[in-house]
């Protein structure tokens, strides 16, 4: 048996090849078959782009989802899968106020058919620019007898909200006497 194998024909990552096979016998009786045989031959990794997404608050940050990465692509067609990395996660931990942005970045791993990879990077940024509001009432107090009276911040507060949190609400001057605002009544 004789084999005779024919050049590697490349189209795109495909290659094939063709092997012919000859048997003779002690009669000089011949034979042939012949396979042809594909493959792919990929060494390139496939592609995809980097993300960036911004938030406002922290619990608006969705949880990962692969579907993040959206444009990979394979030099030899076929859509790669594209896996999450939840242990290569990073997170500054930040406040996430202006100035000291949170920061969190996801991993994506992208594997083509012939298990060529790259990383697509999720870059999430948090950053809470929105000031509180606090809506205030007027209120009446009546002094005490001893010339002063009290107040507190939910004295003065008719509402407050924030978009990411809780508010909390104080004021810078919590007791009045009546020197500080007249004597508007005479002291029998």
């Amino acid at each position: 048996i004789t084999q005779t194998d024919d050049a590697v024909i490349s189209t795109g990552c495909g290659r094939s090849q063709k092997r012919t096979f000859t048997a003779r016998d002690g009669c000089g009786n011949i034979i042939s078959a012949s396979r042809t045989v594909v493959w792919v031959h990929d060494l390139t990794p496939p592609t995809a782009s980097n993300v960036s997404s911004n938030y406002k608050c922290i619990t608006d940050v969705p949880a990962p989802n692969t579907s993040v990465i959206a444009d990979e692509a394979d030099n030899c067609g076929g859509t790669p899968t594209v896996t999450y990395l939840p242990n290569s996660t990073t997170d500054n931990d930040a406040t996430g106020c202006p100035g000291d942005p949170r920061i969190i970045k996801r991993y994506y791993l992208v594997t083509d058919a012939c298990s060529n990879t790259s990383i697509a990077t999720h870059t999430i940024t948090v950053v809470d620019d929105v000031a509180p509001v606090v809506t205030c009432k007027n209120i009446s107090v009546v002094l005490g007898t001893s010339g002063s009276v009290s107040i507190t911040a939910t004295d003065v507060t008719a509402s407050s909200s924030d978009n990411c949190s809780s508010v909390s609400v104080s004021i810078d001057k919590t007791t009045f006497t009546d020197a500080e605002v007249g004597n508007t009544c005479s002291k029998n």
